[in-house]
């Protein structure tokens, strides 16, 4: 690619349009002759500095970033509350949109999935790579035995579970989406998986023990004292030589959470909460587990999620 082309990609990917005429092109491209200085030019320009204004701020959060209003405690009542309110919110996301609930991507709602279907479902094989990736990072391997998967959703990565555990435990809130998880399974031939709809707290309390707690894009959808309920519960049933894969935001630009308001508010179509990265740390530490990895990811599609790899030593 020649000088005048890389200024014209830059005009395109950085300023979101094309030059304003082939003379302004070709002076820049006379001026600017190497590559690093084009994207000097452009990143220091005040209608770059103008119009990605967040995406700057994002970039120097954590240089900035101050203890942010999250409530995490939350009294019986108020976490069954809780609870309540996303199983009626998933409840309904199964029945109208399951496959975008759990892909939030336009070519997965409903009136698109046949045609993005096989795309869709390969994305869940990709999952799984991303945990043996993180088990091998980590110089160990993925445990055998019985995994809990947080969060089974419709089976897209629960299918590809199946492959790698002996068992597998789908647990989800909504009842539609599990449904389609057993669906899929059954034509896929996997019978090693149990799939569960939990619709309270004291359930997730009766799960058993298991090798391998694994949940991605999951915890982000429930509320802060939901979140630590969840990994101090299920990160204690992890048995020793076991170990965790799971994401969850820790911090997001003007995020803070409070039980009451939250209650009292209008439920959204789709829930994005976060817990703060101490707390994280807490609960793996509280269940006994050593921390191997923390690498943020981009799961959220900004700034502030992290995806962990724990053991749990033998």
């Amino acid at each position: 690619m020649d000088t005048k082309e890389l200024v014209r990609a830059a005009y395109v990917a950085l300023l979101g349009r094309e030059p304003e005429s082939e003379e302004v092109l070709t002076a820049k491209a006379a001026a600017l002759q190497d590559p690093v200085d084009i994207l000097q030019h452009f990143l220091s320009s005040e209608e770059f500095q103008a119009s990605h204004k967040d995406f700057i701020a994002t970039l120097r959060i954590g240089q900035a970033a101050i203890a942010q209003d999250v409530a995490v405690d939350a009294t019986e009542n108020e976490l069954r509350a809780l609870f309540d309110r996303i199983c009626r919110q998933w409840q309904k996301l199964g029945d109208i949109e399951p496959y975008w609930s759990v892909l939030t991507n336009d070519r997965y709602r409903l009136s698109k999935f046949q045609e993005n279907k096989a795309e869709f479902e390969r994305t869940g094989e990709q999952s799984l790579q991303m945990l043996q990736r993180a088990a091998a990072r980590c110089h160990t391997t993925v445990p055998t035995g019985v995994c809990l998967e947080l969060g089974s959703g419709v089976g897209r990565v629960t299918r590809h579970l199946a492959d790698q555990f002996e068992k597998v435990i789908g647990v989800d809130v909504s009842e539609g989406n599990s449904a389609l998880c057993k669906k899929y399974l059954l034509e896929s031939g996997k019978h090693n998986v149990d799939v569960r709809v939990i619709k309270a707290p004291v359930e997730i309390e009766a799960l058993p023990e298991y090798d391998m707690f694994y949940s991605i894009i999951v915890l982000q959808h429930n509320p802060p004292p939901v979140i630590r309920y969840f990994l101090t519960t299920l990160l204690s049933k992890i048995r020793p030589g076991g170990a965790a894969y799971f994401q969850v935001p820790t911090h997001t630009p003007n995020y803070k959470f409070s039980i009451g308001s939250y209650l009292k508010s209008a439920t959204e179509v789709l829930d994005m909460h976060l817990l703060p990265m101490p707390h994280v740390l807490r609960c793996i530490d509280d269940a006994g587990l050593k921390l191997r990895e923390v690498l943020m990811d981009t799961s959220t599609g900004m700034y502030g999620s992290h995806s962990f790899y724990a053991v749990k030593p033998l």
